[in-house]
């Protein structure tokens, strides 16, 4: 081998070296997130029996976690000195929730017009969780459902160091399919989309129900077709009216109904459990199907009453 040839070789050999070193340098890291996975879970802002306001965290991980030196505040702008500081030693373990109650010395008061609630880290630099609600209802409390998840509603039962699951069932038992129109050509109008097909749910019981986070949907191989937007009430003894008219806007769910016949789904939160369903046949127009009276067992053809008491 001449000596040109192997200075070529080294050569060679160093420029890769050098590429591959540089490559080593340059890959990028993945950025790891500190923050523990605990939520602001359920609370409850106002109470006409006198019970004091209450925040409840709730631990979704797989360790225990010290929450000593965290913080909650309901705005970020006040003094440190308004914050609540969660005491030294307060652990929460996994699946496990934690209470704190409004008192001398402790939690600050909720605000039951709605505000933000927030829980920081104990350097307050990072928002652990943060949930922002409106008007409340007294003694109904508001959380996740399910435990952690994404989706909040309202609970006429409140479960205050335990798990959200059981008072869900409030507005599976209380909210039903009323009535529907499939062929809609004088019954209702909306300025998106006009004489378009309708759903109306009906709440049986006597306190408002928070149904944001639940499903409507016409097919039951998708139950969660069309998720109801967060912050949709239905009130006591009251309807909802959903159009069915695959538009877009707040109360616009994401299918038609079919005049042929099909099937109407009304989903819990957890997108499997149906808490009520109707299945109907071939329809004629402008002649509604729903129960008789309102919240009934017994389903009969109506007059179409969108969003009002059925009628005969």
């Amino acid at each position: 081998m001449t000596g040109r040839v192997q200075k070529l070789i080294i050569l060679l050999g160093l420029g890769f070296s050098a590429f591959a070193a540089g490559c080593t340098q340059n890959t990028p890291t993945q950025s790891v997130s500190l923050r523990p996975p605990v939520y602001i879970n359920e609370f409850l802002a106002k109470s006409a029996r006198g019970t004091p306001d209450w925040v409840e965290l709730y631990n979704a991980g797989l360790d225990t976690v010290d929450l000593s030196g965290y913080w909650m505040t309901d705005d970020l702008t006040k003094p440190v000195s308004e914050w609540f500081e969660i005491p030294d030693d307060t652990r929460i373990l996994p699946g496990r929730f934690l209470l704190f109650r409004k008192k001398k010395g402790s939690l600050f008061r909720l605000k039951s017009g709605g505000e933000r609630l927030f829980l920081l880290t104990p350097d307050r630099k990072q928002v652990v969780d943060h949930h922002t609600f409106f008007e409340q209802t007294p003694d109904v409390s508001e959380g996740r459902y399910p435990d952690g998840g994404p989706d909040w509603v309202r609970f006429g039962k409140p479960t205050p160091g335990q798990s959200n699951a059981g008072a869900a069932t409030s507005a599976c038992e209380n909210v039903v399919i009323n009535e529907i129109l499939a062929i809609n050509e004088h019954s209702g109008s909306n300025p998106i989309s006009g004489h378009a097909d309708w759903i109306e749910l009906y709440n049986r019981s006597e306190l408002e129900i928070e149904l944001g986070g639940f499903y409507l949907s016409d097919d039951p191989a998708q139950p969660t077709k069309w998720k109801i937007p967060g912050g949709t009430r239905i009130p006591g003894k009251g309807f909802l009216l959903i159009w069915a008219d695959n538009a877009k806007g707040p109360l616009h769910a994401s299918f038609k109904l079919s005049g042929s016949g099909e099937s109407v789904l009304f989903v819990a939160p957890d997108g499997h459990s149906v808490c009520d369903r109707i299945d109907f046949g071939k329809q004629q127009a402008d002649v509604s199907l729903g129960r008789l009276p309102d919240g009934a067992e017994r389903w009969q053809n109506l007059h179409p009453t969108p969003g009002a008491p059925n009628q005969p």
